[in-house]
């Protein structure tokens, strides 16, 4: 009670715009910020702040690439992805699972002494984005970057959205895209098991990669444009 209200002060007193990293054919400040129109002048939507794609395109892998993002919250999906292999259709595929930095290093060791022939378990990598773009599917929570990587790579993705205490935003991020786009699908904390989550894979392997033309990715080009814009009209 009362934060709103704090802010919207303190946007009018100190700040002259409001950037959205976002595309508003997808989601709009107001559905988190409900008094959004009472800065409807000073708000600017960007676009998505995502990766740019590789250069060159990709030869396909098949692999099936599961991450949890870089902290410790994603080890039960972890877990679940690595007993989901041979309850598979795609069980012959290389399962590649990567993890974050916030991983125990006693659940890292666990994992890697769970996975059978076929399963690769090692260290999140810098060439993410290579691996996503060659990827059969990418299994992984639904965070900001995660997500962007994966629209920008068109991806078939399952999202596994991390749910704690007051948060909403990662279901609300991936219900959003997989309404919109063929190729997403999304199991829930609450449903997440082997079972579901092999189902999960199949039935996404089977549809065409999403169809992200349509979402604005330029968030990172515009955001500098919008900034070097109000810098000269103060000169």
């Amino acid at each position: 009670p009362g934060r709103a209200e704090e802010t919207l002060a303190l946007l009018r007193a100190r700040y002259d715009l409001v950037l959205v990293h976002g595309d508003p054919t997808v989601a709009t400040l107001d559905a988190s910020f409900p008094p959004a129109a009472e800065i409807a002048e000073h708000t600017r939507y960007t676009g998505y702040v995502a990766p740019e794609a590789p250069s060159a395109p990709v030869p396909p892998s098949g692999e099936i690439v599961i991450s949890a993002g870089g902290s410790g919250v994603g080890l039960p999906l972890l877990r679940a992805a690595l007993r989901a292999r041979e309850l598979s259709a795609h069980k012959d595929r290389t399962w590649r699972i990567l993890l974050g930095g916030g991983i125990d290093p006693a659940d890292a060791s666990a994992l890697a002494a769970d996975a059978g022939p076929g399963v690769v378990v090692e260290k999140a990598r810098g060439d993410f984005l290579t691996l996503l773009a060659a990827a059969e599917v990418s299994v992984s929570q639904a965070g900001y970057n995660t997500v962007m990587d994966v629209l920008t790579t068109r991806a078939r993705a399952v999202f596994v959205p991390y749910v704690g205490p007051g948060e909403s935003e990662q279901s609300e991020r991936a219900a959003r895209l997989a309404r919109r786009l063929t190729g997403i699908a999304v199991v829930s904390e609450a449903e997440l098991s082997p079972a579901h989550l092999a189902a999960a894979v199949d039935r996404v392997a089977s549809l065409p990669r999403p169809d992200t033309s349509g979402i604005d990715l330029a968030g990172a080009r515009r955001s500098a444009a919008l900034i070097e814009a109000e810098l000269e009209k103060r000169a």
